[in-house]
């Protein structure tokens, strides 16, 4: 009787029965490969939508042999973290030594068997005297040991010894690149026991050997970390690849090609049936053929006189997955997957939505991908797409789309209730599961609806349910539209701001993410700062010292390392802002410059003097212009000591050079 080849679809493990992601697999490789240095990867996917297969055909030595010339220099180790519990970080290092020695172990064996010849004994047991842990004397400890109890023994506290045993384990295989693939990784920067200092160690290890990591997680790595080291570093070495669903070669390819090597040919119909049941996404499509498998391996005729044996099959195997799905869902997607099921109308509004649902594998354009899925949708009432309380008629209606950062879309919208024109800022649905970021999106209403002046964007309202804040609507155009401005206009704009800003930091808050995007001027010429989404408030712990948050070219040099901070750091934002819209150019291109501005021992200050850049300005005298440099070069000093004291003193300055 012939095997179904589709029976290990939750992991594959022999890579013979891996399709699909050769574009990916390749880009994986080439960057593990790169001269020099590997870099690392961080595989990014919805659940079940093939992480931990992949993950598992990289690692195959088979597989490495193909896609590298030298793969002997190469030592690959595996941890997947989703079969260990909670580990403390010394236990995360003593797993990494264990697994490193099996895999060093394996290969000699491997080597020994094929007549590769072994690496010296003595280089071997060098490290084994060096093994950290409880399997000194062992040459094969268990593969998976499967819980924390391999580790019973040992005090879980992780001191300066571990980090430097660890470290010269490494060393003694610096002759060798290292790749250690973590599968389910956010299980690791969801848990509180892994500080700021690990992941910094873990990120010098990469910097100082030749090391990476491939990581594999449901969303963005820092998107699912604990807000104490979404800051750290860390994170910077990682170049994201997300995980979506198949092509339709690759959906094609997976559906004919084991029934072939099994001698079965399918029909179009039996294809085409395949589709339907279980569109693009890879576990839903092994499914489906392995219920069709499971009829034909055993009989000579095809399944088309039966597809309602298939599809019942297909429901049957699938409700539990389907039910997950639908209670991880928010309620923006459940609204639009209901929409879709009785054909009513997508607002521009829910199209990044939609999107959303197509990257996760549930749509195909705007269709449903599987019919089964679809039933299921249809099965649930309208009652689970959210409406406001008491009304048919929805009080804010979303006229257009302003824009989108990386953790909120802002829509125009107006106000049925109060007749007047708002912006509404949500919560992107990829945010919507992390409690870590809601707590970080709403701290800009909190921040902000507390200021009552002027020139700063005014909070009516939020709402919790929803994930959205309801704000003052500025009919106008941000400072970074608006580009190089007039001497005497960008004078006031930024004594605005100031002014602004001082009283930002009288209620102990600092803005931390000033930059032109966020300014900006209303048909009345009125100034409004906007985006309070990382400011800081006094005594908050959302955010923690170490943390690198704001936008990198406007970032001061204490932020941008993690200090403590106080409101001289928007001082330095704020020189920034301020020269860049009085040259029209920026004072740091990229953040590289930035870093070399704050490193450097000696700071050549010539580039940022103005008179050069304005001599065509005719509404400026050099005494207004040797002012102004002043006023910005005070701003902009490495040391926030040599800063103006305050925001008090920079308005004041300001409001004297408007008199001139």
């Amino acid at each position: 009787m012939r095997q179904n080849p589709y029976t290990n679809r939750a992991k594959i493990e022999n890579p013979a029965d891996f399709y699909g992601r050769k574009k990916i697999i390749r880009k994986i490789y080439e960057r593990i490969s790169t001269p020099g240095r590997p870099q690392s990867v961080s595989i990014v996917g919805d659940r079940r939508i093939g992480k931990s297969s992949l993950m598992h055909y990289i690692y195959h030595p088979d597989v490495r042999k193909t896609y590298l010339d030298d793969w002997e220099n190469y030592l690959f180790i595996s941890v997947d973290f989703s079969i260990y519990g909670q580990l403390s970080p010394k236990e995360f290092l003593m797993l990494l030594s264990e697994k490193l020695t099996h895999e060093e172990a394996q290969l000699a064996a491997k080597n020994k068997e094929t007549g590769t010849p072994a690496a010296p004994e003595s280089f071997l047991s060098k490290v084994k005297r060096l093994l950290v842990g409880p399997f000194p004397n062992s040459e094969h400890p268990p593969e998976e040991p499967g819980s924390t109890s391999t580790f019973v023994g040992h005090s879980n506290q992780i001191t300066s010894a571990d980090y430097d045993g660890f470290v010269r384990k490494i060393e003694r295989y610096k002759d060798k690149v290292l790749i250690f693939f973590f599968d389910e990784f956010d299980l690791v920067t969801r848990n509180r026991s892994f500080n700021l200092d690990f992941f910094a160690f873990l990120r010098g290890i990469a910097n100082n050997f030749k090391v990476a990591y491939i990581t594999s997680s449901a969303r963005d790595l820092q998107s699912v970390a604990m807000d104490e080291i979404i800051g750290s570093p860390f994170f910077n070495i990682f170049s994201s690849i997300v995980l979506e669903p198949f092509s339709e070669n690759e959906a094609l390819m997976l559906i004919r090609e084991p029934f072939q090597k099994n001698g079965i040919d399918l029909t179009c119909a039996e294809v085409q049936f395949v589709r339907q049941l279980a569109g693009l996404h890879p576990f839903f499509l092994q499914i489906a053929c392995y219920q069709l498998f499971e009829h034909r391996r055993d009989a000579s005729q095809t399944m088309e006189s039966d597809f309602k044996e298939l599809q019942d099959a297909f429901e049957t195997s699938t409700q539990a997955h389907f039910e997950y799905i639908w209670q991880h869902l928010d309620n923006a997607e459940k609204k639009v997957l209901i929409k879709l099921v009785h054909a009513e109308e997508i607002t521009r509004s829910e199209q990044h939505i939609i999107k959303s649902l197509n990257r996760k594998g549930y749509l195909e354009g705007e269709r449903i991908f599987s019919s089964v899925f679809q039933n299921f949708v249809s099965s649930r009432t309208s009652s689970n797409a959210p409406e406001d309380e008491g009304t048919a008629t929805p009080r804010f209606q979303i006229l257009e789309e302003l824009g989108r950062g990386g953790m909120g879309v802002v829509y125009k919208a107006h106000d049925t209730r109060l007749a007047r024109t708002v912006a509404i800022k949500e919560l992107l649905p990829a945010q919507d599961q992390d409690s870590g970021a809601i707590v970080r999106f709403f701290s800009e209403a909190k921040a902000a609806a507390g200021l009552n002046h002027p020139n700063i964007v005014k909070i009516y309202d939020l709402d919790e349910v929803r994930r959205s804040i309801i704000m003052e609507y500025v009919d106008g155009p941000s400072l970074k539209e608006r580009g190089r401005l007039k001497l005497t206009e960008a004078i006031r704009i930024m004594t605005c701001v100031a002014d602004a800003l001082y009283e930002v930091h009288q209620q102990e808050i600092i803005h931390r993410d000033l930059k032109p995007a966020n300014i900006m001027v209303n048909s009345r010429g009125e100034v409004k700062i906007t985006d309070f989404g990382v400011a800081h408030i006094a005594g908050s712990t959302v955010t923690a010292v170490g943390q690198r948050v704001g936008t990198g070219i406007y970032m001061s040099p204490e932020q941008h390392r993690g200090e403590k901070i106080d409101p001289r750091s928007d001082l330095f934002s704020f020189g920034v802002v301020f020269y860049e819209i009085v040259t029209g150019r920026r004072l740091f291109a990229r953040e590289s410059e930035l870093v070399q501005y704050y490193t450097a021992e000696q700071i050549n200050y010539d580039h940022l003097y103005l008179d050069p850049l304005l001599q065509t300005e005719s509404d400026a005298n050099s005494e207004v212009l040797r002012t102004l440099d002043h006023i910005i070069l005070t701003c902009v000093k490495l040391d926030r000591g040599d800063r103006y004291p305050n925001m008090k003193e920079v308005r004041n300055a300001l409001k004297n050079l408007l008199k001139r």
